[in-house]
């Protein structure tokens, strides 16, 4: 004789008149609950519990509505919500609105634009994606003090990240996403970059800068025979100055300055005592390492699309968490021919990338051009100079400074 309990006949009438399937209740979570709905635990169980995961407060939200916003402009519902917004921040006065709320006048294009220079954005007085953005995560502002200089950096050094500290000597510093400032009680500016140098040569954005840095260097300076393949080793000679590490000191090679250290790199990366031979990408990579910086083949992209590995490095150079440069092979005349007289397999340093401009700045150690220097390339053009044809083409070494 079979017994059942009172329990296990509840459940089994629930058993048979409940849906078979989740589908049909509405998903997973409602199918369980149904099913387990009027369930009763033996005594002495744990009881079930519905654990949901804790979730972090989504992050500020621009209000995109608010794009485009200028003076004059007639979206009266969205000029009010801005207005409102420039109150709340302390830029505006209720006072400055008076009866015309929704109406973009001179106050509130003067609110906007202190608002604007607040956050190390440029003063347009126009709503754009970026002061959107600033409008609904707001930084704190900048020392007054520090505003004109800051205004002159705002590429380089970005929107502020803390209050400015005031020293015991009077000076004044601010820390910035990418960067700092430093104005001494006695009006001496220090901006430093992500690296701590000079946000001048650290910026990494314009050809000027670049063309200052001083890391340039020509394959044939200082070469006795005016005449070598040192192109690789020159090009790493720039990526270590572009990092700011130091160049290993020459031994006893011949030759005078920049030559005799790029042949100690040539001597690093096992590429010979010879300068006729072309340096290979490994070799490369090796004199890079044994100079003291971190240095990987990226990718081979032999046969496949370029603006691949051109957006790879636009990438690398947009994410300020890290400091990098690019040695990469391939064939001038087809980047950059009316900067070259040079036809065949290559290595040049890119060291920047230009976002107003969307160009790269790349250093050719063998330019046709005096004084030879940097160069602004086009990522179409840059894609066109890694053609596929030889041993070395496309390669794209990634150099960066040690851990």
């Amino acid at each position: 004789m079979k017994i059942e309990s009172r329990r296990f006949q509840k459940a089994q009438r629930q058993q048979e008149v409940a849906p078979k399937s989740p589908a049909a209740t509405g998903g997973p979570k409602e199918f369980l609950r149904k099913e387990l709905d009027g369930f009763e635990p033996a005594r002495g169980a744990r009881p079930m519990r519905y654990e949901t995961t804790p979730s972090l407060p989504p992050p500020p939200v621009a209000n995109f509505e608010l794009i485009g916003l200028k003076k004059d402009s007639k979206n009266k519902e969205a000029v009010e919500k801005l207005q409102h917004r420039l109150v709340e921040l302390g830029h505006l006065k209720e006072s400055d609105v008076g009866t015309y709320w929704g109406t973009f006048g001179g106050y509130t294009e003067a609110a906007l634009k202190a608002f604007q220079a607040s956050q190390n954005l440029p003063q347009t007085g126009v709503v754009n994606a970026a002061t959107a953005m600033a409008l609904a995560d707001p930084r704190p502002s900048i020392d007054s003090n520090l505003q004109g200089i800051a205004a002159q950096h705002q590429q380089a050094l970005g929107r502020p990240v803390g209050e400015a500290v005031r020293g015991e000597d009077g000076s004044i510093t601010q820390q910035f996403d990418h960067g700092s400032i430093t104005l001494s009680a006695e009006g001496d500016v220090n901006v430093k970059g992500a690296r701590g140098l000079d946000v001048t040569y650290e910026a990494g954005t314009t050809l000027e800068s670049w063309a200052a840095s001083g890391v340039y260097v020509n394959q044939m300076d200082g070469d006795p025979n005016s005449r070598n393949s040192n192109c690789g080793f020159a090009s790493a000679h720039m990526a270590l100055g572009a990092l700011g590490l130091p160049i290993p000191t020459p031994t006893g090679t011949e030759g005078t300055g920049i030559y005799k250290e790029v042949m100690e790199l040539r001597l690093l990366g096992g590429g010979g005592t010879s300068d006729g031979n072309f340096g290979l990408a490994n070799q490369v990579i090796d004199a890079l390492n044994a100079a003291g910086a971190s240095a990987a083949r990226v990718e081979n992209t032999w046969g496949a699309d370029k603006a691949a590995g051109v957006e790879i490095m636009k990438q690398a150079f947009l994410d300020r968490s890290s400091d990098e440069a690019f040695v990469v092979a391939g064939n001038p005349s087809l980047g950059w021919d009316d900067k070259t007289n040079y036809n065949d397999a290559h290595f040049v340093a890119v060291v920047g990338y230009n976002p107003e401009k969307d160009v790269f700045i790349v250093m050719d150690p063998y330019v046709n051009f005096d004084p030879p220097g940097p160069i602004e390339v086009k990522p179409e053009d840059l894609a066109n100079y890694m053609k596929d044809g030889n041993a070395n083409a496309s390669e794209i070494i990634q150099v960066k400074r040690p851990e």
